[in-house]
């Protein structure tokens, strides 16, 4: 119930996703990967704007920001 350790564990919960796909990049194919964080934070740029500023719905949210992201990874 506390606010604090919620935020902690969707903190780490996050960047664990973001590991875990930068450790198939790099670690299985021995890839450089560049642009893995910036897609990443792309990704939930829009995620954002569209859930908070514009009030999407998260199953609107969710694969807009998938496509867009995919885009610019294009």
């Amino acid at each position: 119930t506390n606010t604090y350790y919620l935020h902690l564990i969707e903190t780490i919960m996050i960047y664990s996703i973001l590991l875990f796909g930068l450790d198939i990049v790099v670690g299985y194919t021995g890839q450089v990967s560049l642009g893995h964080a910036s897609l990443f934070g792309i990704g939930s740029y829009v995620a954002g704007v569209l859930f908070f500023h514009l009030q999407m719905p998260i199953w609107v949210t969710l694969p807009a920001a998938i496509l867009i992201a995919a885009a610019f990874g294009a």
